[in-house]
């Protein structure tokens, strides 16, 4: 167990660790915006690094939001860096639209000159330039920005990989690779970004079989229920866990398989508004700790913590959250897979170190049924999705 303090302490970064993080973790440090007036002009705002990991992230944005043959801005003048990997995707997709302009300062500026642009892509200084370029009258009104959830830009940008990964494979278009994906993903109720992620995270098949030989293992044993899918049989852990606690509102999250963060899987004792709050996180908060670190970790007082100054603890906060502890459900081999977490409004309701050390064993034991769901449910899913796609390729 550690303290946010011990952790914190632990990790006290350089100006660079952000970066490396998300190296590390494969998620972009972009936001994105957008502004759209229907047969006129389609403005797409980001903000952080264009870099080789946003890529993909950026491409699925402009692939979603920018219509075909669209009139394009693209304002990077709150980028604070712009790579080969990220221009590149502008230079693609300035193809597909009528006419794009790409607003950008200084280096950015400097690195579309020398990158992105080629044919039908001009550069700008404003966005007002920007408009001018494209023959919009002076006057010309943009709505206001609405915000691209990001996260799920890069969830679906993977989906996408998946998809192009089973095409290749079986010789299929997209819509049927994505049936492929759809029919393995609702017969073995694995969710689908779980499904695309175990495509491209595990070894190609290479004969009639993706895993030959495979032996089953029994599901494991658990003082909890176990159930038919990884959010039913956390909620029941979780429900466990409370029973130790002496809490009666608590949360538990599953791991992306894409990197990007905790998903939320179930709640008690709050309401839809916390679901709604809490539904992602990717830092900031003592689960997202525990999972990096690999061991559980406790707030005394979420509103006074110096070691969590300068991030967001309004949504516990309102709910009358107080303290927190959290303990990270890993696999046999160390992966990080979820989070078990209990809530208190006195910071004084805190469970003691035998009862935090049996929220442990229910945590192993729900880490054990998720490395047994991934071995027998997902491949099962994935030898279903390799037959229905050889059936296909061999006609």
């Amino acid at each position: 167990m550690g303290t946010v303090a011990e952790l914190t302490a632990e990790i006290r970064e350089n100006p660079a660790a952000k970066e490396a993080r998300a190296a590390v973790n494969g998620y972009p440090d972009v936001n994105a915006e957008v502004r759209f007036v229907p047969d006129a002009v389609c403005v797409v705002a980001f903000s952080g690094r264009l870099d080789k990991v946003a890529a993909p992230t950026v491409a699925q944005v402009l692939a979603e939001y920018v219509p075909p043959g669209e009139r394009l801005v693209v304002d990077l003048t709150r980028c604070t860096v712009v790579a080969a990997a990220g221009a590149a995707v502008l230079r693609d997709a300035a193809r597909t639209t009528a006419s794009t302009v790409i607003v950008a300062i200084g280096a950015a500026a400097t690195a579309v000159k020398l990158i992105a642009p080629g044919p039908g892509a001009d550069l700008a200084g404003s966005t007002g330039e920007a408009l001018r370029l494209l023959g919009l009258p002076p006057d010309f009104a943009l709505p206001a920005p609405a915000v691209i959830d990001v996260r799920r830009m890069h969830t679906r940008a993977h989906i996408a990989r998946s998809l192009r990964a089973v095409r290749r494979r079986y010789g299929v278009p997209e819509p049927v690779a994505f049936g492929l994906m759809r029919e393995a993903s609702q017969r073995f109720n694995v969710r689908l970004r779980l499904l695309a992620g175990a495509v491209l995270d595990l070894r190609e098949p290479c004969g009639p079989e993706w895993f030959p030989g495979r032996r089953r293992i029994p599901r494991p044993r658990a003082s909890f229920r176990s159930r038919t899918t990884p959010a039913t049989t956390l909620c029941e852990a979780l429900d466990r866990v409370l029973s130790l606690s002496g809490s009666d509102r608590g949360s538990t999250q599953t791991a992306d398989p894409f990197h990007i963060g905790l998903w939320l899987e179930g709640h008690r004792g709050f309401d839809d508004a916390f679901a709604g709050t809490f539904a992602m996180v990717t830092g900031g908060t003592t689960c997202s700790l525990a999972l990096r670190h690999r061991r559980q970790v406790v707030s005394t007082d979420l509103e006074t913590d110096p070691h969590l100054a300068g991030t967001d603890q309004s949504g516990l906060l309102r709910a009358g959250v107080r303290a927190v502890q959290s303990t990270p459900v890993l696999g046999p081999g160390g992966s990080g897979l979820g989070v078990l977490s209990t809530h208190y409004r006195d910071p004084g309701a805190l469970p003691g170190d035998a009862d935090l050390r049996r929220i442990a064993t229910v945590a192993e034991e729900a880490g054990e049924w998720l490395d047994w769901y991934r071995r027998v449910v997902v491949f099962d899913a994935l030898e279903h999705l390799h037959q229905r796609g050889r059936d296909v390729l061999l006609g």
